[in-house]
């Protein structure tokens, strides 16, 4: 008897340290850094984790919160000294390709099976492909248009999903651009779009050239990555976005320095009647003009060709998560991710990042988006066939920042002609690119 109850002890025993107890410590712990800097993103992100570590005893989830514009700055030290986190969440553009680039991030490929990877929008597997779980997007190079000026002006807009050529947006800028009360100044201008060096800027000036049918650096026939400014292309892209500004005078020279607020005033003010600016615009019009409404108050456009043997392009802006080679716990991160990627939890991720749009193909089928959303019904779903990514090139945004944008602006302030400053911005990006 005393044998058996001994035994029974043990047993005992040894069920209760496998069940635990609720203060037992998780057996893993994983860092996650997480990008999206307001109350509202963070309070939803903090609730999801909350929601797997109950689900998931075993896991615990240690959250670090850093900035997408502080994200290289910061990782970078971390990577350099092998303590990056487990699962870091960033844009494209915000120095998240070096890592790829360098081994630093999983091929998470090696962790989904095919029904996964088919449940996202196959246009939405951008520049890091499948480094990175993409999360939501945004498409920059669209014209948001005030329809109520356009009617005022005479203006029509283009059909359905056929862009105006440069010369056709060009009459219609100078014809919405007027000296209202007759003063010799200008009040209301054809057009606008943000100047500020660096990330707006970028974003801003890379439709100009795939709407010449190029871009500023390409891959040459023996796989070496050039400048493309020597190519009549790439320079009268340069010259129209210059032109624009200096020669035909349809955008404010303010706008040089202009960041998102003043030109988000300057809509709200009516003193633009079209914004060159990603789809994120529509909750920023709900939010500063809600007396503006879809079709009726505003509208949008492709952004404008060179010429109509040129197709559309709509420029792919993705956040997404990406596993680290230096986690110590991938299957464990993988398991993380798998829990986040849900159609109502991507939905509310998308939804507080200023309404982008999920990545997830059931996420865009909730009646959220086939319903309500009406600028995703009406064009943005039918624009999916334009859509692709940045320049997979871990130089391709510095050489933008350090190089193109700064001497853009230097023509545009008459310190420069076109010609010789193509001719600068080619040698030095050739040289940064060696």
């Amino acid at each position: 008897m005393k044998t058996l109850s001994t035994a029974l002890v043990l047993v005992v025993s040894v069920l209760a340290s496998m069940i635990g107890t609720p203060g037992d410590a998780a057996n893993v712990t994983l860092e996650v850094q997480y990008g999206l800097p307001t109350v509202e993103a963070q309070t939803v992100f903090k609730r999801f984790v909350a929601d797997f570590e109950r689900a998931n005893p075993d896991i615990k989830i240690e959250l670090s919160l850093v900035p997408m514009d502080k994200f290289l700055p910061v990782s970078a030290p971390k990577f350099m000294a092998g303590t990056a986190p487990d699962i870091v969440h960033a844009l494209v553009g915000s120095g998240i390709e070096i890592f790829r680039n360098q081994g630093a991030l999983y091929d998470l490929s090696a962790f989904m099976d095919a029904d996964f990877r088919s449940s996202f929008v196959p246009q939405f597997w951008g520049t890091l492909g499948t480094h990175a779980l993409p999360i939501s997007v945004q498409l920059e190079g669209l014209i948001f248009y005030r329809t109520d000026k356009f009617k005022k002006a005479g203006v029509i807009p283009p059909a359905g999903d056929t862009p105006w050529t440069w010369d056709e947006f060009l009459a219609a800028a100078k014809k919405l651009t007027k000296d209202v009360n007759g003063d010799g100044v200008i009040d209301e201008w054809g057009f606008a779009e943000r100047g500020m060096l660096g990330f707006r800027f970028t974003k801003a000036s890379i439709p100009y050239y795939r709407a010449a049918g190029t871009d500023v650096i390409r891959q040459n026939g023996k796989g070496k990555w050039v400048s493309t400014f020597d190519t009549s292309e790439t320079q009268k892209a340069l010259r129209f976005q210059v032109d624009l500004m200096t020669k035909h005078q349809v955008r404010p020279k303010a706008s040089i320095t202009w960041g998102s607020p003043e030109g988000y005033r300057a809509w709200k003010e009516g003193a633009i009647a079209m914004f060159n600016i990603g789809s994120y615009y529509e909750w920023t019009i709900r939010t500063m003009t809600p007396d503006l409404q879809f079709a009726d108050g505003w509208d949008v456009m492709l952004f404008p060709v060179a010429n109509k043997s040129i197709q559309p392009s709509i420029l792919l802006q993705e956040e997404g998560f990406a596993i680290t080679r230096q986690s110590k716990h991938p299957q464990e991160a993988w398991r993380f991710l798998k829990f986040l990627y849900t159609k109502d939890r991507l939905k509310e991720l998308a939804i507080v990042n200023t309404e982008a749009i999920p990545a997830l193909k059931d996420s865009l089928n909730l009646p959220y988006y086939t319903q309500q959303k009406q600028l995703w019904v009406q064009k943005l779903s039918k624009w999916m066939k334009y859509v692709s990514p940045q320049v997979s090139h871990p130089k391709y945004v510095p050489i933008w920042s350090n190089i193109i944008g700064p001497i853009t602006q230097e023509i545009m302030g008459g310190k420069m002609d076109v010609e010789p400053g193509a001719r600068e911005m080619h040698g030095r990006i050739n040289r940064d690119l060696q």
